[in-house]
């Protein structure tokens, strides 16, 4: 790490812990958002560091903390910068400096210990976490700090940390790893995040270790039917059409879905295979979409399962009478209003000739 980098995070740990007054506050949280006088030179020398690391840093890194499942580039978060009001300006510079600047993970543990709150240091600890895993493989170091995380407002946030390690193996397609720290990621807390991990979890040991091997990890209790479709997004994905129809056939795949997850699994390869090749097929679309048309539209979350499926099969419609055959079944009426041109880019069979022709009407 070059001094730069270290005295750039000096002046974020600073600036973080200057007092401003009440009225700096105030003016700092309105256009045009002055920042005090007292860290006006820290913003500045932060700023010229991040300059030089777009040029000289490891730029092609991404970083994480929290509840997300989204590592974003340095060089997004870095672009956002000279942006971000004096609230948060320097505690988002410190992991661009760290991150780029090759900060080794000891120095910015030590340092973020010098954040004025728990929230601040937590975030930092996340990003942490991130860089263990993704630059040292050191698990026992992740897993150390997020033991480490504080609790906030009474809560305890240590899953957090070993959500973010449970990401790191579930993007590896490590079933065995996800499911061994199970314990430690207070799975009946945020839901909806766990439910993202549980997803990439499934469709990466798929694309690791084959679709029989994902689909055999959600008979476990914590993962269930409810992810079984997963296990073959990575087909549908790459637009595999023919040999999912062909196992969805077989001996070995009948069954292996129930109707609707079948269905959104070759909607989804028909989109897929659409807009890589730029063309559009009668079979096996019209087979596919008889058999969503076909569907109950009852309950009214069926309703919208099935009527989404036939949105989102668009750019592979075959012909216009197939559109409009959906358009009639569609009960949902902005989907209904919006099928109503084929895509104008999709090469669909010519009918009289047999070749191929760019047509939408």
């Amino acid at each position: 790490m070059r001094e730069e980098t270290r005295n750039a995070v000096q002046a974020c740990l600073d600036a973080l812990n200057t007092t401003h007054t009440a009225e700096e506050h105030d003016r700092a949280s309105i256009p045009p958002y002055p920042f005090p006088h007292a860290v006006v030179a820290h913003r500045a020398v932060v700023l010229a560091e991040i300059e030089r690391l777009r040029h000289d840093g490891r730029t092609d890194r991404t970083s994480m903390s929290g509840l997300t499942t989204w590592a974003e580039p340095w060089t997004s978060l870095a672009d956002r910068l000279p942006n971000a009001h004096l609230r948060h300006f320097f505690d988002q510079a410190l992991p661009l400096l760290f991150i780029a600047g090759d900060m080794p993970p000891a120095e910015f543990e030590t340092a973020l210990g010098r954040a004025p709150s728990d929230f601040i240091r937590n975030n930092l600890r996340g990003h942490l976490v991130h860089a263990l895993l993704t630059r040292e493989d050191d698990v026992a170091g992740a897993e150390r700090v997020s033991d480490t995380l504080e609790p906030i407002s009474g809560q305890d946030t240590r899953f957090i940390g070993h959500r973010l390690i449970a990401d790191w193996h579930a993007r590896q397609g490590d079933t065995t790893g996800f499911f061994a720290r199970w314990p430690r990621l207070a799975a009946g807390r945020e839901r909806h995040h766990m439910g993202e991990l549980k997803v990439i979890l499934v469709e990466s040991a798929a694309r690791e270790h084959g679709w029989q091997a994902a689909l055999a990890a959600t008979d476990d209790k914590r993962l269930g039917p409810a992810y079984r479709r997963r296990a073959f997004s990575p087909l549908a994905e790459d637009g595999e059409v023919e040999q999912l129809t062909t196992l969805f056939s077989s001996p070995e795949g009948t069954g292996l879905l129930n109707e609707l997850d079948e269905l959104t699994v070759l909607t989804y390869a028909l989109h897929a295979k659409a807009q890589r090749t730029g063309t559009a097929a009668h079979e096996p679309f019209t087979r596919i979409l008889h058999r969503i048309i076909a569907i109950e539209p009852s309950p009214k979350q069926t309703m919208r399962l099935r009527d989404g499926m036939m949105w989102h099969l668009w750019p592979a419609y075959p012909d216009a009478d197939t559109l409009t055959l959906a358009r009639k079944a569609v009960r949902t009426p902005h989907i209904k209003r919006e099928l109503k041109t084929l895509h104008p880019d999709i090469a669909r069979p010519d009918e009289d000739t047999g070749s191929t022709s760019v047509r939408g009407r």
